[in-house]
């Protein structure tokens, strides 16, 4: 049984919903899988497109079954009941801060061994947004020793120091990749020299810094244009960046382009000569790896695991505390002709290729199922 708050066709939730519908593709020639999940998208509150709550729905003809749960079903007992009925073997629950998906599923009494997956939001940089929401959670979590009855799943030794850190060094933790997206590299785009279309895939929120890339966008001098997809978490911080937008000058451009649905994203990256993200944390970045397999050079932050980027000649990391660092990163890729740019697209897509062994991920997931 594996849960968290949201699944496709919810897309606004980022990362975590293509982690599990990865992992559900991946595995189900395994394991017989449960998801369980809301009926509505992040911030949204009517019901998906397409679904039917509450009761068992057939997922990618037979990958997994899946229950949406309706608003007025959104209670502990309504867990309760579903783990009794399906008496996994594992439950699996993904993030830290949702009551009836990260914790109720752990608490109900079963015989399941049961695995939480921190989702990067133990991350310094992920705890630093609404801290002090997120310190009262951790702070029931403690009290109900949720960390005493689970196996903490983690991406990488980094995320474990982070989970040792919160809840301490006898916690039992598992390492196992997130299983991206199968994508082949596509034809990418005409680059001009002094010219850069630069394109970001991402909720849009402070961790996510779409406003350092705006106010480092002030200096650069060859010509840029910025297209903005993913949906509006913060609404407050959007508008700051629309202010910032107002000043630029007028040979950089910035688009806000809306939600992208996951379906879109290839022949949308195809488009564009480089992705921007440096984000103040993720776990892995879904995202920064989809943009890399199509052959898109990335600049991100070195808190991603896609660092020493310009040795591989697959994009940059830049120091988030220095804006000028982020526009000598854009002016670089702006000013490389499309011979330098097909080099660095070549870069980009080999990283991804190497990156990522989805048979020793298998492997890693069939031990944590033991």
């Amino acid at each position: 049984m594996i849960s968290y708050e949201y699944f496709l066709p919810a897309f606004k939730a980022g990362g975590p919903v293509q982690s599990i519908a990865n992992m559900a593709r991946q595995l189900c020639d395994s394991y017989e899988l449960y998801i369980v999940c809301s009926n509505s998208d992040a911030g949204e509150s009517g019901s998906l497109p397409g679904i039917i709550s509450d009761t068992w729905t057939d997922f990618e003809n037979g990958v997994a079954r899946v229950y949406y749960i309706s608003q007025k079903k959104k209670k502990f007992a309504t867990i309760k009941e579903i783990v009794q009925e399906i008496k996994p073997d594992y439950i699996f629950a993904n993030g830290i801060y949702s009551f009836l998906f990260s914790l109720a599923p752990i608490l109900v009494h079963s015989k399941a061994k049961k695995i939480m997956s921190v989702r990067g939001m133990l991350h310094p940089g992920a705890l630093s947004v609404k801290s002090l929401k997120k310190n009262v959670f951790l702070s029931v979590f403690k009290a109900l020793r949720i960390q005493n009855k689970v196996t903490f799943h983690v991406t990488d030794e980094k995320e474990a120091g982070y989970v040792k850190k919160v809840f301490g060094e006898k916690v039992e933790i598992a390492v196992a990749d997130n299983f991206p997206k199968q994508i082949k590299a596509s034809t990418p785009a005409y680059k001009n020299v002094n010219e850069l279309k630069l394109v970001s895939i991402a909720l849009i929120s402070p961790m996510k810094n779409h406003l350092l890339v705006i106010e480092a966008l002030i200096n650069v001098t060859s010509k840029v244009v910025y297209d903005i997809y993913g949906p509006v978490k913060d609404a407050d911080y959007w508008a700051e960046c629309k202010k910032e937008i107002a000043k630029l000058p007028t040979n950089i451009i910035v688009n806000y382009m809306g939600d992208l649905q996951p379906e879109n994203l290839v022949s949308t990256l195809a488009q564009y000569n480089a992705f921007i993200l440096p984000s103040k944390s993720e776990n892995f970045g879904h995202a920064i790896y989809e943009a890399l397999a199509c052959g898109v050079p990335v600049i991100t932050s070195y808190f991603t695991p896609w660092n020493n980027l310009e040795e591989q000649e697959a994009g940059l990391n830049v120091d988030i505390s220095d804006i000028s660092d982020i526009t000598k990163a854009i002016d670089k890729l702006a000013l490389a002709d499309n011979e330098t740019f097909l080099r660095w697209s070549n870069g980009a897509s080999q990283l991804a290729k190497i990156a990522v062994s989805f048979e020793d991920t298998k492997l890693k997931y069939s031990r944590l199922f033991l």
